[in-house]
């Protein structure tokens, strides 16, 4: 459904969700692009029986950023739709601070549209996001993947979000919150010259002047977007053909996966450290390269928190015993976001993973034709420093042990990237 708005802008909501949606959450900053977001939702909402609610978040960078979320929230007072601040306040001020604080952002914004019932966050991404963000990862050297454009609809934390003004330009929004005589927030580091993206943006009308429009950057993008669609539809088939699972473990069945493009090698590797780690951020490309070099020679190689090694001429992942010795649950608890171990809950039980000291209870360990670097990061059940039960050695019948990851939520993990 397509709602007409003033200057001719229209946004269509339910067609890029794929579903009903009943209650929207806007994020707001405050600034142009934002805020006309805000007040073209606001519009479809009230033709589509839909409720708003806003949302803003605070990262306490600048003095100024309490005052403008309050300006936000008397917008919305005036619109007549809900609004909370949230404030972020965990910064160590250690790493890229504006690639810190989008994670952050991101991750409050998830919480709270889960714990409010939202059933889609809208974002105020614009074309010329689209623009700057390519120019930026070229400077990089970055593939189709980071070439391609961003997706108009996306998942982050069990929540639905969509950038529903992705085809339309800042200019176009503020000439529509002129129509309403409406004023925004200029955020003064969209000037500061510190930051990449800031220096990237002044160089675009540069590169007009070379014959590098913004219409033709947008255009590559979107051909980009379109390889990287069908590369996906191919490694997934290819992932159908040479993985398999066994004991919450990838597979690499070697003799197929070495006949595949490096391309397409290199998004089953990279798609499979990001499913079994659960983790944003891939490993970089020369990282990446030297694991395929190392499966392709049939040699042992670390990366991303696993082993990957030789296995009847197979190729194993297991994950590093390191990243598991920490992590305890209870019975009947997931454990290290892999098992789910169920049985009785006496006082004093709790799993941790079996690690080298559990398995030397276990003389006869071999016999089970699984690796020891598959079983000292498998779950056990521990009493103190007593090892009750090595789940995946003997059970005693007392206790099951079920697998959270499995090639069926592999394969719907890739369909849904």
């Amino acid at each position: 459904m397509r709602s007409k708005l003033s200057g001719d802008i229209s946004l269509d909501i339910e067609n890029l969700s794929g579903f009903m949606v009943n209650k929207i959450g806007v994020a707001v900053s405050g600034g142009g692009d934002s805020l006309a977001l805000l007040y073209l939702v606001n519009k479809w909402a009230k033709n589509h029986s839909a409720v708003v609610c806003v949302v803003t978040v605070d990262h306490g960078l600048r003095v100024e950023a309490k005052d403008e979320a309050l300006k936000v929230k008397e917008t919305c007072s005036q619109l007549g739709v809900s609004h909370d601040i949230l404030n972020w306040t965990a910064w160590n001020r250690k790493g890229n601070l504006q690639s810190v604080s989008r994670n952050a952002r991101y991750s409050l914004i998830s919480e709270w549209a889960l714990s409010n019932n939202v059933d889609v966050v809208a974002l105020g991404h614009t074309q010329d996001d689209i623009i700057e963000t390519f120019l930026m990862r070229l400077s990089r050297g970055s593939g189709v993947d980071g070439l391609s454009q961003m997706s108009a609809r996306f998942t982050r934390g069990e929540v639905e979000y969509i950038r529903p003004i992705l085809k339309l330009s800042r200019d176009s929004l503020r000439q529509y919150l002129r129509s309403l005589s409406v004023n925004w927030i200029e955020d003064p580091s969209n000037s500061d010259e510190r930051f990449h993206r800031v220096r990237v943006r002044k160089s675009i009308d540069l590169l007009s002047n070379l014959g590098i429009k913004k219409e033709s950057i947008l255009t590559v993008s979107r051909n980009m977007w379109e390889a990287r669609q069908a590369l996906e539809v191919y490694s997934l088939k290819a992932v159908k053909q040479c993985i398999k699972f066994s004991q919450a473990d990838i597979i690499f069945i070697r003799s197929l996966f070495t006949t595949y493009p490096r391309e397409i090698q290199r998004r089953i590797v990279l798609r499979a450290l990001e499913y079994m780690a659960d983790s944003e951020y891939p490993p970089r490309a020369s990282e990446v390269e030297n694991l395929i070099c190392s499966i392709e020679d049939n040699v042992a190689h670390t990366l991303g928190g696993f082993h990957f090694y030789s296995v009847s001429d197979n190729i194993r992942m297991s994950r590093e015993f390191k990243l598991t010795e920490k992590k305890v649950s209870a019975v009947n608890e997931i454990w290290d976001n892999r098992w789910r171990v169920t049985g009785r809950n006496d006082p004093g039980l709790e799993i941790r993973a079996l690690g080298n000291i559990g398995l030397k209870a276990f003389t006869t360990w071999k016999d089970v034709k699984i690796p020891r670097l598959a079983l000292i990061s498998s779950p056990a059940v521990w009493n103190d420093n007593k090892v009750v039960a090595a789940l995946l050695l003997d059970g005693n019948g007392l206790w099951k042990l079920k697998p959270i990851k499995s090639k069926k939520d592999f394969i719907y993990f890739i369909q849904g990237h």
